[in-house]
């Protein structure tokens, strides 16, 4: 969804992107009732691949553009996936001074070496990584994240390689390496080159930054190489950065963090104490201040909002004023929306105003998780708030749900299942927990106070309710009826999950979503089964089947995908069930025999002209470039499918061609006897149906087709006439609107066969 909104907020948008991305828009198009948008998309996005080829075949040296230092460089888009994105504006001067206010700060030369696994789709991993390694002339080493995901010690084995003096990576990362990382692995690893490591894009936990230093320091590890940064897409990336070898923390009480006021020191380990580190002074071209909640400035070691100003500072949002003016105070300087203290003009980070939740280096926003758990019919809107909570022990953040609910807690167990499964299905989110709450607190305007449910959870107030439930969930599992294993690839991967996650006794028909697993583990979960059944498994599929037996089904069967074609929406009822309809008609003997003729100049069968003509009605009805109809043509008990891209037909004997080379090739990967139907998968789109045409010869009554396909025609060549017969659900598709499709079939036919008789 983040594309089609980011999509409807610009002017002018045009997609680059390789032909793969182009598929991927139209299924989910489908599966989402977005046709419209992908229609206007195609019209606009540029195949990398074509552009290549044409670079190739005719080599042209490009035009320099004019480029002034406001106009715009890029957008930085927010990561909301159901609400209105935000994107800032990011100027040529805003890019350009922060690189060079970073090189300054961090002391950057052209002897450096830099490494990173960060996408270029982040700002940390593009601007303060990418173009600033670039811009200074040096030398940079980019691993890919998927790599990094599934091999996390690569990461510094690589720097050990390539002698890298800097690195960068977000909080969670250096967790995340301790857990996969093996000193019996690690011996011949150097790390003595590495000058600095930059920290940023999320909270940061002293706690980790110490313990990564240290378990490092063996392998030659500074223990003065960890770089803190403060930074937001409103400031290009970056605001402020420490010193390198000053890694100062602080422990305060976090009962009087309050806006306005000085903060109170604690001891180390006590039952209020919280640590923060300190993220250094602002750098060159973006100026700091702390304010009251009337943007008053404070006075250092008071408590305030972060406001920033200055050429490396977004002028707004794009194509959204409200917002542009929401953020901005009366004398011009931005709200980041975050809070903290100066102490000798060195910034401290200890909370946000706004409701960001960082897990694992993205931003999640609240109310896209709500809005996604009040599809549930349990879950009604307004009566579900999500927060952000504290792990002191990862120095991470986790993700908690509260759900308005009054009754015993046992009623409520079947809801926390539902919305762990639901949010991780559709969004690849991990709620730690789902927890009922008799009121949530609200400002007198009714917008949720989501801090107020982060701090009442981080005091303990829930403890015993969260500890209810998961001893409830914990008993449910151990006494449920688990299946198991019924021969090695099902054994294989239960272990795969179990050794992944903190599951134990797992069945094969469990639905793991409600584990509610996060996209790490779902991609670790993936590559550990990569490794065992190399390209039997996609990634999506771990979302779209949720248990060990269906994953096991896919990789035994590798089975058919029917896509299904997306039609006008006035084909089909609204409320849906099962009548089978055969409409029965007949070409008739003068049709027949122009249809022969025609197909004989061709050089091709009769069948072959038929199944083209059904395909050519089918794409009139789509409006999309591309369909697949399913054939069943010969002698042989064979389904074809034939996959047509109507924008490469220029006549209908280029489409003949195609669609008779496809037919005769009965033997390709997706070719399947008629006896193996049952092993197909079906694609569910809302408005769309599975097409099939067929010798009528070669199916028996026991098939049931219409158990798979949604509009059958299937004919018998009677050497005068044709019969034909149509099949359909006659309550999912309109009766009507399909004797009329059948009319302009013949019609059709009718009209190809004229001009081949002038």
């Amino acid at each position: 969804m983040k594309l089609y909104n980011v999509w409807n907020t610009l002017n002018h948008p045009f997609i680059a992107a390789d032909q793969d991305l182009t598929q991927s828009l139209d299924k989910f198009a489908q599966k989402n009732g977005l046709e419209a948008i992908v229609r206007e998309m195609h019209a606009k996005i540029f195949v990398t691949q074509v552009a290549f080829n044409l670079r190739e075949e005719s080599p042209a040296e490009g035009i320099e553009a004019s480029i002034e230092p406001d106009d715009i460089a890029f957008i930085q888009f927010s990561s909301g996936s159901t609400g209105q994105t935000k994107g800032v504006v990011i100027t040529h001067c805003n890019v350009m001074k922060n690189i060079e206010a970073m090189n300054i700060s961090n002391q950057i030369t052209s002897t450096d070496r830099s490494l990173s696994w960060l996408p270029l789709t982040h700002d940390m991993g593009l601007i303060a990584f990418h173009l600033t390694s670039t811009f200074q002339g040096l030398q940079q080493f980019i691993m890919p994240t998927s790599l990094f995901i599934r091999h996390p010690t690569l990461w510094l084995t690589k720097t050990s390689e390539h002698r890298v003096t800097q690195l960068y990576a977000p909080n969670f990362a250096y967790k995340y390496f301790l857990d996969a990382y093996n000193p019996l692995t690690f011996a011949s690893t150097d790390l003595s080159s590495v000058r600095f490591i930059m920290n940023g894009a999320e909270p940061i936990s002293p706690t980790l930054c110490f313990q990564f230093l240290d378990e490092m320091s063996p392998y030659g590890l500074a223990s003065n190489t960890m770089l803190t940064a403060y930074g937001l897409a409103e400031a290009t990336v970056g605001v402020s950065f420490g010193e390198v070898g000053n890694l100062t923390s602080y422990v305060l009480d976090r009962r009087y963090l309050e806006t306005g006021k000085r903060f109170v020191e604690a001891e180390q380990g006590s039952e209020h104490a919280v640590s923060f580190v300190e993220v250094g002074k602002p750098v060159k071209y973006c100026n700091v201040r702390i304010c009251d909640d009337q943007d008053i400035p404070v006075e250092e070691l008071v408590l305030g909002n972060i406001q920033i100003h200055g050429l490396s500072v977004t002028n707004g949002y794009y194509n959204n004023p409200t917002a542009t003016e929401r953020a901005r105070t009366t004398d011009g300087w931005v709200r980041t929306g975050d809070v903290g203290f100066m102490n000798q003009g060195a910034l401290v980070i200890t909370g946000r105003t706004k409701d960001i939740i960082f897990i694992n280096g993205q931003n999640i926003y609240p109310h896209d998780i709500e809005r996604v758990a009040e599809e549930l019919e349990q879950f009604d809107l307004g009566k579900v708030a999500v927060c952000g909570v504290s792990n002191t022990l990862t120095g991470s953040e986790s993700t908690v749900m509260f759900v308005l609910f009054k009754k015993d807690v046992q009623a409520f167990i079947s809801r926390v299942r539902e919305a762990k499964a639901h949010i991780q299905q559709r969004m690849g989110i991990e709620l730690k927990s789902v927890l009922p709450i008799k009121q949530i607190p609200k400002t007198t305007s009714g917008k949720f106070q989501r801090y107020r449910l982060q701090e009442r959870y981080e005091a303990g107030e829930f403890d015993s309710v969260e500890q209810s439930i998961e001893n409830m969930l914990a008993h449910s599992h151990e006494t449920k009826e688990t299946l198991p294993a019924r021969d090695s690839i099902e054994q294989k991967l239960i272990e795969i999950v179990e050794s992944v996650t903190e599951l134990r006794n797992v069945g094969i028909s469990d639905n793991l979503a409600e584990a509610g697993f996060d996209s790490l583990k779902v991609t670790q979960i993936h590559q550990s089964i990569e490794e065992a059944f190399p390209g039997k498994l996609a990634i999506s599929s771990l979302y779209s089947h949720t248990s060990v037996i269906s994953w096991a089904d896919l990789i035994r069967q590798d089975r058919v995908e029917l896509e299904p074609v997306v039609i006008d929406r006035s084909f089909f009822h609204l409320e849906r069930g099962f009548e089978a309809v055969t409409y029965q008609f007949t070409l008739p003997a003068s049709l027949v025999k122009d249809m022969r003729l025609v197909a004989q100049a061709e050089g091709i069968g009769i069948h072959v002209l038929a199944s083209a003509m059904y395909a050519y009605l089918l794409h009139t009805l789509t409006e999309l470039p591309g369909i697949e109809v399913h054939t069943a043509i010969g002698e042989n008990r064979i389904i074809s499918p034939i996959r047509l891209n109507f924008k490469q037909f220029d006549t209908m004997k280029s489409l003949f061609q195609n669609v008779n080379q496809q037919v005769i090739t009965e033997h390709s990967e997706q070719a399947f006897p008629i006896e193996q139907m049952s092993q197909i998968k079906t694609i569910n789109t809302e408005w769309a149906i599975i097409p099939l045409y067929g010798e009528q010869h070669l199916f028996k009554a026991s098939d049931d087709l219409l158990n798979y396909y949604d509009l059958i025609i299937l004919v018998t060549d009677e050497g005068d006439v044709m019969q034909c017969n149509c099949q359909f659900n006659g309550r999912k598709l309109k009766q009507s609107r399909v004797k009329r499709l059948i009319t302009n079939y013949v019609k059709g036919l009718q009209l190809l066969v004229q001009p081949e008789l002038k």
